[in-house]
């Protein structure tokens, strides 16, 4: 049997389900909103046992995370917000909850036989640094890249180079007063002259110039890589994600060069990873760049333009690693 841990809202997830169904496999879902209410754990003396939603762990052969805990927990199920101010104790009551639940978390995906996952089941994202400073090690061409927390050193790089920032882990998303504002990255020609002398360790890269950009998803030992014409448009030059949904932007299918592609698969088996979206940019100058690794992004936007049918893809190689053929 699959275990699939998705969210309540995936349409991903539903795709991959349905293929499973059309050929013939087995699976059971089960979405983060439900995940605390229907788990029961004991450690005693004897052993420890575990109980989910009554799934027969003899009968899971392998554990599919994909996106678990995303977007509809983002309001907090414990102590709901009955006005737009927000009660400080009720929010460092679900602050304390969300650890303890983290926790428990944490403990079950070490509980699970390692063997049966597929690809990294980990809640903890992906370090950008350390992903970065691999791919780096491996011979792949990285941005210059830097962490710094005061106004000086910032003034003394840029005298040097065009900087673009962006989150050190991922995007914030942020919800206020019914609308939703998202994490980008973008271009900083200079600090507010309000801003303090000192501030919060944040990321900052050269600005690249692009020809274009790069998206691949890596599975079943392949990479699957769609080529997005971002600069023919002002408003998503800088990143992809500003989406012009007007006059969206120019994909089409990609093939990466292959020792490229053997460095990747390289980066991506140091740190576990079965599958994964990657970033990487191809300069006016004719280089390939590695930005990052997202191990749960999203596989549509490259799977539906370019034709390769990934949601299938991704049920096979699921129901492969269920009867073991792998």
């Amino acid at each position: 049997m699959v275990i699939i841990f998705s969210q309540a809202i995936e349409h991903t997830t539903i795709q991959v389900i349905d293929w499973i169904v059309h050929c013939n496999g087995s699976f059971k879902r089960i979405n983060g909103t439900d995940f605390y209410k229907d788990f029961n754990l004991k450690i005693t003396s004897a052993g420890t046992e575990l109980d989910l939603e009554n799934v027969n762990w003899s009968e899971a052969n392998v554990i599919w995370l994909w996106r678990w805990m995303g977007f509809e927990e983002r309001h907090d199920n414990f102590f709901r917000q009955n006005s737009k101010a927000i009660d400080p104790i009720k929010y460092q009551l679900n602050q304390f909850l969300r650890a303890e639940l983290k926790t428990l978390i944490s403990f079950f995906f070490n509980f699970v036989p390692k063997q049966k996952l597929f690809s990294r089941a980990d809640m903890e994202e992906l370090n950008k640094l350390l992903v970065l400073n691999k791919a780096r090690e491996l011979g792949i061409d990285v941005p210059k890249t830097f962490v710094l927390a005061k106004k000086k050193a910032f003034n003394s790089i840029r005298e040097n180079a065009a900087l673009i920032t962006k989150a050190l882990s991922n995007a914030p998303i942020i919800e206020h007063e019914g609308d939703t504002f998202h994490g980008y990255t973008a271009v900083v020609a200079e600090l507010p002259d309000e801003s303090s002398d000192q501030f919060s360790p944040s990321l900052f890269q050269d600005h690249i110039q692009k020809k274009y950009e790069i998206r691949s998803f890596f599975l079943g030992g392949n990479f699957y890589s769609m080529a997005i014409f971002s600069q023919s448009d002002e408003q998503t030059t800088v990143d992809f994600r500003v989406y012009n949904y007007v006059r969206p932007n120019r994909t089409v299918p990609f093939q990466l060069p292959r020792p490229l592609e053997d460095k990747l698969r390289t980066l991506l088996d140091f740190f576990q990873l079965k599958s994964g979206s990657i970033d990487i940019i191809k300069t006016t100058d004719n280089r390939y760049v590695f930005l990052e690794i997202n191990c749960s992004g999203q596989f549509g936007m490259v799977s539906i333009p370019c034709n390769y049918y990934l949601e299938k893809k991704m049920a096979q190689e699921l129901i492969k690693h269920n009867s073991n053929e792998i």
